[in-house]
């Protein structure tokens, strides 16, 4: 769906009023800013252990690791984060995938950075922001958020499950 029909739906089916598409960009972009992670966009990067047990600094926009791979091309398990910088148990080159924060829409023609399932979900997100400009506390926009958050957790159950893995390792 791209954000027009997002709004048309939030428009037509939940409110039965319009919806200012300016309005409408701004809350998109900041359902999008709560999903981070959810939202499963990655990129790559590398990095040059040159020693082992050394920090590095990850990259800029990393939220959460997702693999690692050796220069071999196979998954390495042996590193530890602390949010912004990572540790390799040997000196190798490794390519990290992370997630990163979903791009921000800017014109109604946009398609959200996120699975299409989510998109239903960010109408929910419109009409509940719509209703709260004037009424934050009112039973109707609380209605819409509670909706808007049983429609993201069906949206995100009914995505595949990253394959998880337990390393356990000591250090030295």
């Amino acid at each position: 769906m791209t954000v027009q029909d997002i709004i048309n739906y939030a428009s037509s089916r939940l409110l039965g009023k319009s919806v200012n598409s300016s309005d409408a960009i701004d809350w998109i972009n900041d359902a999008l800013n709560e999903m981070g992670v959810d939202a499963r966009k990655t990129t790559t990067s590398q990095i040059v252990a040159q020693e082992s047990e050394t920090w590095y600094n990850l990259p800029s926009g990393c939220l959460s690791i997702d693999e690692v791979q050796a220069s071999d091309g196979h998954r390495y398990s042996f590193w530890h984060t602390d949010g912004n910088r990572i540790m390799f148990m040997d000196a190798d080159t490794y390519t990290i995938r992370y997630f990163v924060m979903p791009s921000k829409v800017v014109n109604a023609t946009d398609i959200p950075d996120c699975p299409e399932v989510y998109h239903q979900a960010l109408a929910y997100y419109v009409a509940y922001r719509f209703d709260a400009r004037d009424f934050p506390g009112a039973n109707l926009s609380m209605a819409r958020l509670n909706e808007y958050r049983s429609r993201y957790a069906q949206a995100k159950s009914s995505l595949p499950k990253r394959e998880r893995y337990i390393r356990v390792w000591r250090w030295s």
